[in-house]
């Protein structure tokens, strides 16, 4: 997923994991009705890093990418050149004990696992890759008081081919999808933002990206 400081058996082995989600795809739409040229990835975590890697180095395939909890790493970040620009919402919390918002290693129970761009970072390298000509803030949302999260969502428009990039700046979230299930304590992950449903967000921004 683009961290080869990882000690993962694909690191090890040299694995093509984008060639294998292609002809994942390749197999499905051989089979079922696909529209091609409108083909996305989404993920949480690893499979945050994972979109990314896909953006970069898929672009061809993958007209846009929300990931989860994640970023740009160290590695894939300053050698990332799309084929094409590629339309990105990246969902992070400022509070994310597992993949820091400022950057720096990513761990789990104490495990290293690569390191990271900033939030605000890997948001800043898209808007270049994306020739980005307009950039704005929309007012914060906190309208579930007791949840103790707040949304900032920042966008950049006017992009190259109709793309568009945004950081949803999830203050006081942790490792967690928007509105998702509980799946460890807060302690090891976080807080759950109640502020927006991911899946919801994530769809609408998918279908509003033009078909290049």
């Amino acid at each position: 997923d683009g961290r080869s400081d990882v000690n993962s058996r694909a690191s090890r082995e040299n694995l093509d994991d984008v060639g294998f989600l292609k002809a994942v795809l390749q197999a499905v739409a051989a089979r079922y009705p696909v529209d091609t040229k409108r083909v996305f990835a989404t993920g949480i975590s690893n499979g945050g890093f994972m979109s990314f890697r896909l953006a970069c180095d898929a672009a061809d395939t993958f007209l846009a990418v929300a990931p989860v909890a994640a970023g740009l790493s160290v590695d894939l970040g300053p050698r990332c050149q799309p084929q094409r620009p590629v339309s990105v919402a990246i969902m992070n919390g400022t509070e994310d004990p597992l993949v820091p918002w400022k950057g720096g290693n990513v761990s789990a129970l104490g495990i290293k696992r690569g390191a990271t761009w900033s939030a605000e970072r890997t948001y800043e390298k898209w808007i270049e890759l994306d020739a980005c000509k307009v950039r704005f803030d929309e007012p914060e949302v906190n309208n579930v008081a007791d949840d103790k999260t707040s949304l900032l969502r920042h966008r950049a428009v006017n992009c190259a081919a109709g793309a568009e990039v945004r950081l949803y700046e999830i203050r006081g979230g942790g490792h967690n999808w928007p509105r998702g299930a509980k799946y460890l304590g807060v302690a090891i992950v976080g807080r759950i933002t109640q502020e927006f449903d991911g899946d919801e967000e994530i769809w609408r921004f998918f279908k509003s990206i033009p078909t290049q």
